[in-house]
């Protein structure tokens, strides 16, 4: 004879069955609506590389204050000193923008890397400098001096600039290669050379400490070291709208930090990992670039623009040095595509 238990689990077993069948239907039809939901779209993204400059603190203040997202687009900023690396990820699409200076533009075009300026940003304005020991008080004296500089690079241009308005060349002096700037002002406050061409804090630090003397900086020198965004060549038509929407972040960025600039700033050195103080102080050497300038300078009213004669005379140094060996076609090395339509 069964039990009672047995009796009524059997009777209610339709009742059970039931129960579990709309239980897995109404979680199938859950699963099914959850899918069914559009899902949030994703933003578009720039990517970009940047080197440790001050002039590009407005991009992570932009993205700080959502201005980046507000205008459509996620960014992806991340500083990268190699100039073979920032050179890979571009060709590679790894990146869609470099943050650096218009005369390593010049020397990629010539190496036949697409390379080409949608956007300026800034321009070195004291920040980059000769330094020498104290007897040497021109850069004419410098002829036959250890002169210490990253081949190359910002600094190297900034030197021949200022070698070839004294009358001299590289030849005339005793080159010594380093990494960056950085390393050349440490050679010397280190007293292994007789000049250096750096940037600030050393600036600042050799009159502080008493070793030397800043032989000249680049303050009120329009045509060196002008802090650009440059894209992949081929890519930029394809790009427009997402570079536009960046360079609308940018600019909102800009005025953010021109207004409110006791907020800004920490915001902004702490994308470099800087103390506020030191990162305000690098910045009083470099002057940013308005969009009606940069407009200006990339010719958005159809006009070549300035661009086009400073890129000239910048290979023409290059070419002078024997860093590159053809003139590049300034067409090439900027483009007002993507300036002239940002309102």
């Amino acid at each position: 004879m069964k039990s009672k238990n047995q009796s009524i689990l059997r009777r209610r077993r339709p009742q059970l069955l039931a129960v579990m069948s709309g239980i897995i239907l109404f979680a199938i039809l859950l699963v099914a609506t959850q899918c069914s939901r559009p899902t949030p779209q994703q933003l578009p993204v720039v990517r970009l590389n940047i080197v440790t400059w001050p002039g590009y603190g407005p991009i992570y203040l932009a993205k700080n204050k959502g201005f980046f997202k507000e205008e459509g687009i996620e960014v992806d900023c991340q500083i990268q000193e190699n100039t073979q690396a920032r050179h890979s990820a571009l060709i590679s699409g790894e990146i869609d923008l470099i943050g650096i200076t218009l005369e390593s533009v010049i020397l990629a075009s010539a190496q036949g890397i697409p390379m080409q300026v949608i956007g300026v940003t800034d321009i070195s304005n004291g920040g980059d400098g000769i330094v020498a020991r104290k007897e040497i008080n021109s850069i004419a004296d410098l002829k036959g001096k250890r002169v210490a500089f990253p081949e190359g690079q910002p600094s190297h241009l900034f030197l021949l600039y200022q070698l070839n308005k004294a009358g001299l060349s590289v030849g005339d002096i005793k080159p010594v290669f380093t990494d960056d700037a950085g390393k050349a002002g440490e050679l010397f406050a280190a007293g292994q050379v007789d000049a250096a061409v750096t940037w600030e804090p050393w600036l600042s630090q050799v009159v502080k400490t008493g070793k030397g003397q800043v032989l000249v900086d680049s303050k009120g020198v329009k045509d060196i070291l002008v802090g650009i965004l440059a894209g992949h060549r081929d890519r930029i038509p394809a790009e427009t709208d997402k570079l536009q929407r960046f360079l609308r972040g940018w600019y909102r960025g800009l005025q953010y930090a021109s207004e409110h600039p006791d907020e800004s700033i920490p915001i902004m050195a702490d994308g470099f990992q800087l103390p506020p103080e030191e990162f305000k102080s690098i910045m009083q050497g470099l002057r940013f670039i308005s969009k009606d300038e940069a407009k200006s300078m990339l010719g958005a009213d159809g006009s070549k623009g300035s661009f086009y004669d400073i890129t000239q005379y910048e290979g023409q140094l290059w070419q002078k040095a024997k860093v590159m060996q053809n003139p590049v076609d300034p067409d090439l090395v900027y483009t007002n595509r993507i300036i002239s339509g940002v309102k």
